[in-house]
């Protein structure tokens, strides 16, 4: 692959350039002063220059305009709109409440983002970025920020559907993160394609209600060697809220690591009887599971394999489903050992 010439040199064509050093003669000592002479012309005129020396530009070099052009736009050139936001969120960002603001760049030039700030009707308070991880995004691509929920807003005055606004910050951070003076903001509208505010402020508030009324927990996990493979057993204590509504469970979902077994059989779900009459004392149920997956790169890449999903009923009405923690080094030893690693 030919490279390009680089900016501010002309290229010298090869044949032009052999055509212009003089072969050595065949006999005399004045002919290696006379080779060099014609090489060094040759170099300086193909604009390889020798230290300090300015190169000078040929036809192919850029005008000043034209390099402060690819340096990105200023933030008071930026165009807004050709800005685009929405929340997103990965996996690994779901039991800490964080979501992501991906900023789209729709124009011709990089945008410098300093900050983003979620407002929303589903949390408290405004949520930023961290201006030490600020960064231009380039044009046609977007590059997500990471914000800190705030507490959720639940209750009769809660809004639903959630409605959410985004404030970007303009302007390069420097290396202790403080904003350049050229900084502006740019307030936007945000959008939310997948739904992840409204199912996190939905999460949020029932998992308020259900913990108002029932303490869950997964308190160990055992094993047991079967004809048809080693499960894994867990260890559910549901006990009720003193003062609390009156609650039940009325299932319990599996994990893309565990899979729950009913009666010896391979199901969805749990439903333990024990657990669904509302609760006026501690319940204890066992659980078995089998090892979903054996691929390594599944367990390696999980990020929500020992969070079980807990569906209950507070004062009557069901609840959206709540997540109970496993721990995560008993659940992977289990994988192991049940895989044979």
């Amino acid at each position: 692959m030919t490279r390009a010439p680089a900016r501010g040199l002309r290229q010298c064509p090869a044949a032009t350039a052999r055509e212009r050093v003089p072969r050595p003669p065949r006999r005399g000592g004045a002919a290696p002063l006379a080779i060099v002479a014609a090489l060094v012309a040759t170099l300086v005129g193909c604009g390889v220059a020798g230290p300090g020396a300015p190169s000078s530009p040929g036809p192919e070099a850029s005008s000043g305009a034209d390099e402060d052009e690819d340096a990105g736009a200023g933030p008071d050139a930026v165009d807004a709109d050709a800005l685009h936001v929405e929340i997103r969120q990965g996996r690994a960002s779901w039991a800490g409440r964080v979501v992501q603001v991906r900023v789209v760049n729709g124009g011709d030039a990089p945008v410098p983002v300093r900050t983003a700030a979620l407002t929303t009707t589903a949390v408290e308070g405004t949520a930023v970025s961290d201006p030490g991880r600020g960064r231009d995004v380039p044009p046609g691509r977007h590059r997500d920020f990471s914000v800190p929920l705030g507490p959720p807003v639940c209750g009769p005055g809660a809004a639903v559907p959630v409605v959410a606004s985004v404030v970007l910050e303009l302007g390069a951070a420097d290396e202790d993160g403080r904003a350049s003076p050229a900084t502006r903001t740019e307030p936007l509208v945000a959008s939310d394609p997948q739904g992840h505010l409204e199912r996190i402020h939905a999460e949020d508030c029932a998992a308020a209600t259900v913990r108002a009324a029932l303490d869950v927990r997964v308190d160990g996990l055992s094993t047991e060697q079967t004809p048809g493979g080693l499960l894994a057993v867990l260890r559910l204590t549901v006990t009720p809220v003193a003062g609390g509504p009156a609650a039940g469970v009325t299932s319990v979902d599996g994990t893309i690591l565990l899979g729950p077994v009913v009666a010896g059989v391979p199901a969805d779900a749990w439903a333990p009887s024990e657990l669904a009459a509302p609760l006026t004392g501690p319940v204890t149920v066992l659980l078995p599971a089998r090892a979903n997956r054996c691929d390594p790169h599944a367990v390696a890449e999980d990020k929500r394999g020992t969070f079980l999903g807990l569906h209950a009923t507070v004062g009557g009405v069901p609840q959206h489903v709540v997540h109970v923690g496993v721990d995560e080094g008993l659940v992977h030893d289990y994988v192991a050992a049940a895989c044979g690693w």
